[in-house]
């Protein structure tokens, strides 16, 4: 499987007007580590990206982290 060099999973999540986009997009990031999204992907792939994307209504933040 040559063509697979790189692995991407992404975690959505919907928050309040008044949350904190940034913690709960790092929150979203900690529950792809912690219930093991990536697990499989590990002896198939080069590269695993890890995305963390929170919105509220018009606003949206996305935080990233190699996760190998």
């Amino acid at each position: 499987r040559e063509d697979l060099e790189t692995g991407i999973i992404i975690e959505i999540k919907h928050a309040g007007k008044e949350a904190s986009l940034d913690k709960i997009s790092g929150q979203a990031l900690a529950q792809i580590t912690a219930k093991g999204y990536a697990d499989s992907l590990v002896d198939d792939v080069e590269t695993i990206w890890g995305y963390g994307i929170t919105f509220a209504e018009k606003r949206c933040c996305v935080r990233a982290r190699r996760l190998k």
